[in-house]
């Protein structure tokens, strides 16, 4: 058996009902049952890193996007550090722990909802 955890990014709002988005994404990352207690142990080794090294609690929420770009919206621990510190953290959880997660794989889907309107409209109906 496979495990996933889905996330969105958009809204599934169409464009013409005044959606702000033009896209909805989805994208999972899937483990299978055997492997996912090694993958839960390395993501908790880098947060415990994290906690020591930069003050970072285990709870709070890291979001690429916003540590690059709009540090405001994230974790106040966050917040307090310098551009290049947080691209420290991303640099190292894409050489560390991404790369060493056997067994674990990302899938992610698309639409261009203006593409997509006249059919989601018939769904909808």
């Amino acid at each position: 058996m496979y495990l996933m955890y889905v996330d969105e990014s958009g809204d599934c709002g169409l464009p013409s009902g005044g959606s702000p988005s033009t896209l909805f994404c989805l994208a999972g990352v899937v483990v299978h049952e055997l492997a996912w207690q090694d993958t839960i142990n390395q993501l908790l080794q880098f947060r415990r890193w994290l906690r020591s090294k930069y003050g970072i609690p285990q709870e709070a929420e890291l979001h690429t996007a916003e540590m690059i770009s709009k540090p405001k919206k994230l974790h106040a621990s966050i917040q307090t550090l310098s551009k290049h510190a947080r691209l420290a953290i991303i640099r190292n959880f894409a050489d560390g722990p991404s790369c060493r997660l056997r067994g674990v794989f990302v899938e992610a889907v698309y639409a261009t909802k203006q593409l997509y309107e006249a059919e989601w409209r018939k769904c909808l109906l």
